[in-house]
C-alpha cells in the first residue's frame, strides 16, 4: 500500500487516475490527500483564501516539474479552480501565461462554482473558457441549474460520484446512465463517470459510452510514483 502521507495532518498532493472503458489512461486529476481525513479532495475545501492560493500554486509548481513527461504522454491534467483563484488569475497576467504554457491543462471548476447557473452570461466563467480548456467536476451533486453544459461551456463533464453511487443501487441505473448520455455528451468532447469503486460496477459502466472513468478501483498515487502510473497507463487492469 501507498503511504500517501509522510506528516499526520499535513495534506500531500495525489495523481487520481481517468480511465477509458479498455483501462487506457485519460488523465489524471491533481488533488489533495488529507491525512485527518484519510480522504482525496478536489478543491481546497476548509481553506481560507490564502490558503487556496497556496494550494493552487503548490499544485501547478508540481504540474511543472512533471511537464516534460507529462507532454511526452499526451494525457490531461485536471486542476481545480474556484471563485477565489479565478480572481487571482484574472488580476495576474503571469498566472495566464505560466497555465497557458502547461499544454495538457485543463482547469476545472464544480457545480458550487458563483453564477454557474447563468451558463454563457456568466461574464467571469466565459473569460476562463476563452483562456483555457475547463471542465466540471461534481455533476449532479448540486442544485445548480444544468444551463452551463448545455450551453457547450466545458470540454469534459464529470458525473458526482455520490449521485452515480446513490443512482447504481437501482434497477433503472442503465437507462437513466444512457439518457443522461444521450444529453450530455453532445454538449461536450467528454462525459466521465466518477465513483467506480469496484468491479461490478465496472463492468456494467464500460458498456455504455462513458469517455472516462475514475473511482477507487484505480486508486491515486503520489508524485513519485506518477512515472509508473504513466508507464503503465496502457496496460493496468481493474
Amino acid at each position: 500500500m501507498i503511504n500517501l502521507f509522510t506528516d499526520i495532518g499535513s495534506p500531500q498532493y495525489v495523481f487520481v487516475p481517468v480511465r477509458n472503458a479498455h483501462n487506457h489512461l485519460l488523465g489524471v486529476e491533481l488533488a489533495r490527500h488529507e491525512a485527518k481525513e484519510n480522504a482525496v479532495n478536489s478543491g481546497s475545501t476548509g481553506c481560507d483564501d490564502a490558503q487556496q492560493l497556496i494550494t493552487f500554486h503548490e499544485k501547478i509548481t508540481l504540474i511543472e516539474k512533471y511537464k516534460q513527461l507529462l507532454s511526452s504522454c499526451e494525457i490531461i491534467v485536471w486542476v481545480n479552480v474556484n471563485d477565489i483563484i479565478l480572481t487571482e488569475i484574472m488580476q495576474d497576467h503571469n498566472w495566464v501565461t505560466r497555465l497557458q504554457e502547461l499544454p495538457f491543462l485543463t482547469l476545472m471548476v464544480d457545480e458550487s462554482f458563483s453564477g454557474i447557473s447563468y451558463g454563457r452570461n456568466n461574464l467571469r466563467l466565459i473569460w476562463l473558457v476563452e483562456k483555457f480548456p475547463l471542465a466540471l467536476a461534481n455533476f449532479g451533486g448540486g442544485n445548480s441549474s444544468n444551463r452551463a453544459v448545455f450551453d457547450g461551456l466545458f470540454r469534459h463533464v464529470f458525473l458526482d460520484r455520490d449521485f452515480v453511487r446513490n443512482q447504481s443501487q437501482r434497477f433503472s441505473f442503465i437507462p437513466f446512465a444512457n439518457a443522461i448520455i444521450r444529453q450530455v455528451a453532445p454538449c461536450c468532447q467528454g462525459l466521465m463517470v466518477s465513483g467506480i469503486d469496484n468491479s461490478a460496477l465496472y463492468n456494467e459502466v464500460k458498456k455504455l459510452e462513458f469517455t472516462g472513468m475514475s473511482g477507487s478501483l484505480w486508486p491515486a498515487v503520489t508524485a513519485d510514483n506518477l512515472p509508473t502510473l504513466l508507464n503503465m497507463g496502457k496496460h493496468t487492469s481493474p
